[in-house]
């Protein structure tokens, strides 16, 4: 009978705490960063019928990026445990790339990582491979934060490899909130992709 009572009260122990640790977790939160899409009323410029196609092969992300991910002072690398993407990030700077590209007005579409030749075989396609090699929040040791991104890629064209100029850049980040967080990575992006972005058109169309 003591054991059972021991047991017993041993129990109804654990599952107050339990109860009282669960009460006490902060809420998690998922942020996307996207890309702000043109003004209603914005006409993208009129294409050549012969137009080529870009097909976005593959967005391939640093492995030591996951999710949230910070970069301490002394090199430490974590990642923020209540506040997470909503979207692969591979995902979401293949689309703002894909938006960038077509507002500029030289391809006829963007096709993403996942389409196929066996989807149908596009005329003139070219293809375009990008690392981003930093995604993350790097603290400085006077306490403040930063978002650094960090992309490069690789444009193919008529079978030949032509690297693309490495684009990186920095926003500080406001306060230690998840929307701010957001904020900071979007404007990162920003730079750098609009750097990737121009690297690329030089490259595919040297004589425009």
């Amino acid at each position: 009978m003591r054991s059972v009572t021991l047991f017993t009260v041993l129990g109804a122990l654990a599952a107050a705490i339990t109860l009282s640790a669960c009460q006490d977790v902060p809420e998690s939160h998922e942020f996307l960063v996207r890309r702000t899409p043109p003004a209603v009323g914005h006409q993208p410029p009129e294409l050549p019928t012969d137009a080529p196609f870009l097909h976005l092969r593959s967005v391939q992300v640093a492995s030591h990026v996951k999710g949230l991910t910070v970069v301490r002072p002394d090199g430490e690398i974590d990642t923020l445990v209540y506040h997470r993407w909503a979207a692969p990030i591979s995902e979401m700077v293949s689309e703002w790339l894909a938006s960038r590209i077509l507002e500029a007005g030289c391809f006829r579409d963007v096709l993403r990582p996942t389409w196929s030749a066996a989807a149908g075989v596009a005329p003139k396609l070219m293809s375009v491979d990008v690392d981003v090699l930093q995604f993350e929040l790097v603290e400085q040791r006077s306490g403040e934060t930063e978002a650094h991104v960090s992309i490069r890629g690789r444009f193919v064209s008529n079978g030949q490899l032509h690297p693309l100029q490495r684009a990186t850049a920095s926003a500080p980040v406001e306060d230690a909130t998840g929307a701010a967080y957001a904020a900071a990575f979007g404007q990162a992006l920003e730079q750098a992709g609009d750097a990737l972005v121009a690297s690329l058109l030089k490259t595919a169309f040297p004589d425009r």
